[in-house]
């Protein structure tokens, strides 16, 4: 990565710790640097609002009360940031509730070579 390459912050949310730390890794040479991860939605909310990511990477199902897709709406709506949501789920209502977010989605099992993807295409979707 060059040194003038603007970084972007990225929240991870995995409930799956092993996950959460390899998409830190993996991104560690990108222009995403994670600055958090985070469990839970409501542990996530709180992350969020401190530390201003510019992205999130969501996962729909998560540790709590509430799922993914309710912390993606919460975090796009009040915060303005852009949400990738990511599931192995071929659930329609998912789906759909997903696309109603207009989130980013990334189906799981995937290649972090996919996930630098997403997040390249909503770093020039924000830049517009």
């Amino acid at each position: 990565m060059a040194a003038e390459e603007k970084r972007y912050a990225v929240l991870v949310v995995e409930d799956e710790a092993l996950i959460g730390d390899v998409i830190r890794d993996s991104l560690e040479q990108t222009p995403f640097h994670v600055i958090g991860v985070s469990s839970s939605a409501d542990d996530a909310a709180t992350l969020a609002r401190a530390l201003e990511p510019e992205f999130a990477l969501i996962d729909v199902k998560l540790g709590g009360e509430r799922d993914g897709l309710s912390l993606a709406a919460e975090l796009t709506d009040e915060l303005g940031i852009h949400c990738i949501i990511m599931t192995g789920s071929d659930d329609p209502f998912t789906l759909e509730r997903v696309g109603a977010l207009g989130a980013g989605l990334l189906r799981k099992p995937f290649r972090m070579e996919r996930l630098r993807i997403a997040l390249t295409r909503a770093a020039e979707q924000k830049a517009r």
